[in-house]
Parts: C-alpha cells; sequence; structure tokens
C-alpha cells in the first residue's frame, strides 16, 4: 500500500467509487460473506495514519472532533446531535475520508480497523504515541483490532 500524498479530489472520487460496481460488490460481498473477512494487512492502517497524518484538512478535523471529546464526555453529553457546538463538518469529513480510504484501498467496508487508526493518530497528535511505526503503536494494535488485522503483512 501507499501513504497518498495527494489527496486532492478525494471526495469527487469517492462518488466516483460508490457509483461504480466495485462499491456494490465489495458491501455484497461483506453482507453474504459467510467465512467472515480477510484481515487487512497492518501496513494499510498504518499507511492510512500516515495519510491522516499528512494532510492538514483531515489532520485539522482529528484534532477538533478530539477537543469536543474531551470537553464532552460520554457520561456528561451523551447526543453530540443535538449539541450545538459539536464538530460536525469534521465529524462528516473524518467519515467521508475513512469510506474513501477503505474504497480507495480494496479493504472493503471493514470500518473496525481504521477506527483504530484513527485512535492512533489523534494519540501521535496528542503526543501519546511518539508514531505510528513505534512499539506503542504496535501494542495498541495488537491490543484493540487483533482479530481485523494481519500483523505480517
Amino acid at each position: 500500500m501507499t501513504v497518498f500524498k495527494d489527496i486532492g479530489g478525494w471526495r469527487e472520487e469517492l462518488e466516483q467509487l460508490r457509483n461504480g460496481p466495485a462499491y456494490k460488490t465489495l458491501y455484497k460481498q461483506k453482507i453474504w460473506n459467510p467465512k467472515g473477512d480477510p484481515l487487512i494487512p497492518k501496513s494499510v492502517i498504518l499507511d492510512f495514519v500516515e495519510t491522516l497524518l499528512a494532510h492538514e484538512e483531515t489532520r485539522k478535523a482529528l484534532l477538533d472532533l478530539n477537543r469536543w471529546h474531551k470537553a464532552n464526555p460520554p457520561e456528561t453529553n451523551p447526543d453530540p446531535d443535538n449539541d450545538p457546538t459539536f464538530p460536525h463538518n469534521a465529524a462528516n469529513l473524518q467519515t467521508e475520508f475513512l469510506h474513501w480510504y477503505m474504497l480507495k484501498t480494496g479493504a472493503g467496508p471493514r470500518s473496525s480497523p481504521f477506527f483504530t487508526g484513527l485512535d492512533i493518530a489523534v494519540q501521535i497528535l496528542n503526543c501519546e504515541i511518539p508514531d505510528i511505526r513505534s512499539s506503542e503503536a504496535e501494542t495498541y494494535l495488537r491490543r484493540t483490532a487483533k482479530i481485523h488485522i494481519d500483523f505480517d503483512r
């Protein structure tokens, strides 16, 4: 896989991918696959995090959402949809970018390991994990997404 250096036009590409035959095939496989999904290579998740952090737009969305979540823990504000301070644009950007990346890399509609990647990206921005290739990131991946990730690829 690769870190996408140029993500310009990703929204338009997402629309094209969603309207293409590959999108329907991926979702049909997800729904009708009795054997379960193949594991996603660890390299795809690492590259996803690097791509998120390499671009101002996605980095800002991560920071905006993280700032809101820190100020509004679930026990004090359980419904972000009814909170006028919730950064809806950042949440939508994050979701759309996640969908684009899953489709672009052929990972399909399996968001769990990518949500782990989002968590690691936020921890890197907060200086809780030094970088995506660190042992701390590896430990976090193994602890939270080991059933979804192929650690040998």
